[in-house]
């Protein structure tokens, strides 16, 4: 059995989900209400305000990281590449990162937020499809 968390950053949400094989154990919409994202002036300020917003869903959903197979996040704003899976590493990041502060948008956020939550179980982290699938 692989054990998925699913992440998918929106403009006033951040949706996740957790996966036994093809089985959702939990699908939620965390909303985050205009107020609270307003004290942040870019996208990317956001990051660890919807980390925290992702651990506490785990927590309260008794699913510890070290439960988990792979972290798969919303891929953003890449140079155009074809539809699949790719691996999250740091080359990839650091464009979303740096583009990001070019062309705003929450997916961008997707890939980082799955880095860093696969980083700390020790586990791989991957997109699938990003937005900008040519």
């Amino acid at each position: 059995m692989h054990r998925l968390l699913v992440i998918n950053p929106g403009s006033t949400s951040t949706k996740v989900a957790v996966y036994d094989d093809e089985q959702p154990l939990f699908v939620e919409t965390l909303r985050h209400p205009t107020e609270e994202l307003a004290a942040f002036p870019h996208v990317l300020d956001q990051y660890d305000f919807r980390l925290q917003a992702i651990l506490g869903f785990m927590k309260a959903k008794e699913i510890p990281l070290s439960s988990l197979s792979a972290v798969v996040g919303r891929g953003g704003l890449l140079r155009p590449i074809p539809s699949g899976t790719y691996r999250v590493n740091d080359r990839m990041v650091e464009e979303l990162l740096r583009r990001g502060k070019e062309r705003e948008h929450a997916s961008n956020l997707g890939a980082p937020l799955a880095k860093e939550i696969a980083g700390r179980a020790g586990i791989p982290s991957f997109i699938v499809d990003p937005v900008c699938v040519d």
